[in-house]
């Protein structure tokens, strides 16, 4: 039997990489049972949105335990469409201040002799089954995936840090965008050429405030790079569309 629980976002910072508290041990969850350390052990699991388990995985990770948290930490695919928003959703609900609101739930099986009726807290409270490691000491149950949704089961749970995309993977997709750019202009001064139509005012202020942040870019590149013949090719490309851009 597939069983869901929750874990609620806290607190984050930009990549593409989720990391999460999704249980408490010790503690009577929303679904009346108690964790032991054991039952998750370390295991490879995949990100889903909302428990759609038709749809494509939108990223993959590791859980483990430490402490008394058990913690996901997920690469999330940030070439997906669904993983791209929901990891913009998880940012905007950490960067805007209050409690965060956004919460995460987990689909398991239980392994057999991974659970057991009854048990307490250290309040006393009963619990109604005690989620456990396995007689042999084996993990209590295989976690199919992690998924951001609305309402999640689990107690004293959050987000440890959220990052957006890696330097190299922004820089990948930068590159690709300005190559594409200098492409779409060279064909527009072509047009330009042959018809003789001009650009309208939002767009030239956009193609002067474009010039002006390429110009910045090299000054914040430079830093970073510590060959001159690097630094020299970055120049060269930089240029390279400016005159391809100024045609336009």
């Amino acid at each position: 039997m597939i069983v869901r629980k929750g874990i609620q976002i806290k607190d984050a910072t930009k990549t593409g990489t989720v990391v999460a508290v999704f249980a408490t041990m010790n503690v009577i969850d929303k679904d009346g049972d108690i964790t032991l350390p054991g039952f998750f052990g370390k295991q490879a699991t995949i990100m889903l949105p909302a428990h759609q388990w038709g749809h494509v995985p939108i990223g993959k990770g590791v859980i483990q335990e430490a402490g008394e948290q058990a913690v996901a930490e997920m690469k999330m695919n940030l070439d997906i469409p669904a993983a791209k928003d929901w990891h913009s959703a998880i940012m905007f609900d950490l960067a805007e201040g209050g409690e965060p609101l956004q919460e995460y739930s987990y689909g398991f099986t239980i392994r057999p002799g991974g659970s057991s009726p009854g048990g307490q807290d250290a309040s006393g409270k009963e619990a109604y089954r005690t989620l456990r490691a396995t007689p042999d000491g084996k993990p209590g149950c295989i976690v199919h995936e992690v998924s951001p949704v609305v309402v999640g089961a689990g107690e004293g749970t959050g987000t440890l840090s959220a990052k957006g995309a890696k330097f190299s993977d922004q820089a990948e997709s930068a590159l690709a965008a300005v190559e594409d750019l200098i492409a779409r202009a060279g064909s527009l001064a072509d047009l330009r050429k042959k018809d003789g139509r001009g650009l309208s005012a939002a767009s030239v202020e956009r193609i002067k405030t474009l010039r002006e942040r390429l110009k910045l870019a090299d000054s914040a590149f430079a830093p970073l790079l510590s060959d001159d013949d690097v630094r020299r090719a970055v120049r060269v490309e930089l240029g390279r569309f400016l005159r391809n851009e100024a045609g336009v």
